[in-house]
């Protein structure tokens, strides 16, 4: 967390705080639940839970986790767009439920930019783009190259079509002009296996699990597809940027919201307990701990962090023409 980002939570904390909060005294007076819309275990989850737990003693009352996975995200973010609107109930957004989903599924059961109200920004992923050991391409440039010279020559999996990995790699397509040869799974899991088993040339995925996949030598990194480097067991691979390839940034990112439409007080209230309890030194190391990296925007920062997002994934997702009819 950087200087700049730590005076701009402290001073958003500090407004919040000494905002008229009239009537808020009585909000929370019962128990809150946080969805994740994806099963179990995933960092998603586990990040939920952290900050859960010290919301819980912040807000005086019981924070529960509650897991609605399916239909990437749209099944628990449906749920809670569509239930009440008094606070009580909020959701862990992601890249996936807010700025993908909405624009590669048809009929959604709810509006990402409309029935939402952003509580904060807590973490931000950058995919690394991984590759067989044997792949006989050293560079990601000369991934590039020999994409250009043989059309759908060169294979990336994800673990679906229109996930964060799919657009990974539509946003690596879009900065550079090739034409990759997209191969979906169903799930992370089996397309490491087809990567490890040499199915596939590429796979983006997390800094840790990258991370670890090396240092067992199952694979080679190529790139850093973030703004800047991973630091610790990959500080010596390079951004994509550093190789020359602009544009191409991808990854996931999470945060807090509610259904639109809750009482001020209560928005207020959440926007400040939120804000305090990812103020907290030990919040921010447990979060970096699972793999994310911790980022904090609330207000109009995260506002204007959720209208790039979605504009930057909607260029990719409608130059490559992706759709769940693909």
């Amino acid at each position: 967390m950087t200087a700049r980002h730590r005076l701009r939570l402290l001073a958003l904390l500090a407004g919040l705080l000494a905002a008229p909060l009239a009537g808020a005294q009585s909000f929370p007076s019962r128990p809150l639940t946080i969805v994740v819309p994806w099963p179990p275990g995933a960092a998603t989850d586990t990040t939920t839970r952290i900050i859960a737990e010290a919301l819980s003693k912040e807000l005086g009352q019981p924070v529960t986790v509650e897991n609605r996975p399916g239909a990437n995200g749209a099944i628990g973010s449906t749920q809670v767009a569509t239930g009440p609107k008094d606070g009580y109930r909020l959701i862990t957004a992601t890249a996936d439920t807010h700025s993908i989903n909405p624009q590669v599924r048809k009929g959604l059961g709810y509006d990402a930019t409309k029935d939402f109200e952003p509580i904060a920004l807590y973490a931000t992923l950058s995919m690394v783009w991984m590759a067989r050991p044997d792949l006989p391409h050293a560079t990601m440039a000369d991934v590039l190259s020999a994409a250009r010279q043989k059309p759908g020559s060169v294979s990336f999996g994800s673990w679906g079509i229109g996930s964060t990995a799919h657009l990974a790699g539509a946003l690596l397509e879009a900065a550079t002009g090739v034409d990759l040869n997209h191969v979906p799974f169903q799930g992370a899991a089996p397309a490491s296996t087809a990567l490890l088993g040499g199915h596939i040339d590429l796979l983006p995925g997390s800094a840790a699990t990258s991370a670890n996949l090396r240092g067992s030598g199952k694979v080679r990194i190529l790139g850093i597809a973030g703004p800047r480097r991973a630091g610790g067991a990959l500080a010596d691979v390079p951004t994509l940027a550093e190789q020359g390839i602009r544009g191409a940034e991808s990854g996931s990112w999470y945060g807090l919201m509610a259904p639109r439409g809750i009482p001020e007080e209560a928005r207020l209230k959440l926007v400040a307990a939120v804000s305090k309890v990812l103020a907290s030194t030990e919040i921010r190391d447990r979060i970096n701990a699972t793999g994310l990296d911790f980022s904090f925007a609330a207000g109009a920062d995260f506002q204007d962090f959720l209208r790039r997002q979605y504009e930057t994934y909607g260029r990719a997702i409608r130059t490559r023409n992706i759709s769940l009819s693909e």
